[in-house]
């Protein structure tokens, strides 16, 4: 299965004068190695990182640490997505910003939406969040046995043309947690200490 770690977007909200979010680091590692890290664990080895022209240092570091990178137009997380879907679906998308994905949450995901057809997005159920997630997206309504959900950054592309995403919840608060903002940054780099490890 092709993954594809979505790293190509302006990061404006982010406000680190001139320094892209992927390359911003949570306990000394860049946040785009962190996500690659996991992924590696759970054994992908069709791995892609997705940058564009707002991400040439990002694409260097790839390039300097052997991580492949696919080149997108750099027009919005969802315009790129679309993008590579073109070209790559099926392929999982997995934000960059997700600096304590769990491992074990990730391994479910995969063997849930893997056997099945159509697009997913993941989602975490508001009353599980232990971060404040003030930038967060949410998803249009409420799920019947979950209520307001988060949009965590973790989704499968099944086919070429846009189509509907059916809901897969998550039950591991940490997949919850992104970097969008300063207040995003500072929480995760004041909790990293209580976050899951980084697999070996």
């Amino acid at each position: 299965m092709v993954t594809v770690v979505m790293a190509g977007g302006h990061g404006r909200r982010l406000a680190m004068r001139g320094r892209e979010k992927p390359l911003v680091s949570v306990q000394g590692r860049p946040l785009v190695d962190r996500v690659t890290t996991v992924l590696r664990a759970c054994g992908e080895r069709e791995l892609f990182v997705a940058v564009s022209r707002h991400t040439p240092r990002t694409e260097a570091y790839c390039r300097a640490v052997g991580l492949p990178t696919v080149r997108t137009p750099g027009d919005g997380y969802s315009a790129d997505v679309r993008f590579l879907s073109r070209r790559l679906a099926p392929f999982d998308t997995i934000a960059a910003d997700l600096p304590f994905l769990p491992l074990g949450a990730l391994e479910r995901f995969r063997h849930a939406t893997h056997r099945r057809r159509g697009n997913w997005v993941g989602l975490l159920p508001e009353r599980l969040a232990i971060n404040p997630g003030t930038t967060a997206l949410r998803w249009p309504e409420p799920i019947r046995s979950a209520g307001v959900c988060r949009i965590v950054g973790v989704n499968r592309v099944a086919s070429r043309e846009p189509g509907p995403s059916r809901p897969f919840l998550f039950d591991d608060p940490w997949v919850g947690v992104n970097v969008n903002a300063r207040e995003d940054l500072h929480w995760a780099r004041h909790h990293a200490a209580e976050a899951p490890p980084l697999p070996l």
